[in-house]
């Protein structure tokens, strides 16, 4: 079972409170099944029957387009979410920095995360600012 870090202050943030609560509950379960990379495959009819929710592909990208970068209609990264659990991966040598890397080279997107395009990469932030 992986653990993860959590950023407690969303809940104060008003954009996340904002949220409908599906979207809360949806934006919670994708933190806890995304890969070390924050990637994760998008099956909304999967999701929407575990978390007792309708959800179409519009609506997820409305109320999270700031929040996650549509890879493909059924792939996703979560912005800022490898900075936010692990730091600076991209010049760091750890073997958790060299797990994410080789997660997000499985994917193609390293080069990337390194231009910056999913986010913060050089130090963690909370998941909900900017």
């Amino acid at each position: 079972m992986a653990k993860r870090l959590t950023d407690t202050g969303k809940w104060t943030n008003p954009a996340f409170r904002a949220l409908q609560a599906k979207f809360k509950l949806l934006y919670l379960y994708i933190l806890d099944n995304c890969d070390a990379s924050g990637v994760m495959h998008l099956d909304l009819k999967l999701i929407g029957f575990i978390l007792s929710q309708r959800y179409s592909i519009d609506e997820v990208q409305a109320a999270f387009e700031k929040r996650i970068v549509f890879l493909s209609e059924d792939k996703i990264i979560v912005r800022n979410y490898i900075a936010f659990q692990n730091g600076d991966v991209v010049k760091a040598e750890s073997n958790i920095a060299k797990s994410v890397k080789a997660t997000l080279n499985s994917h193609g997107l390293l080069d990337r995360y390194k231009k910056g395009e999913f986010g913060n990469v050089n130090s963690a932030i909370a998941l909900w600012d900017g």
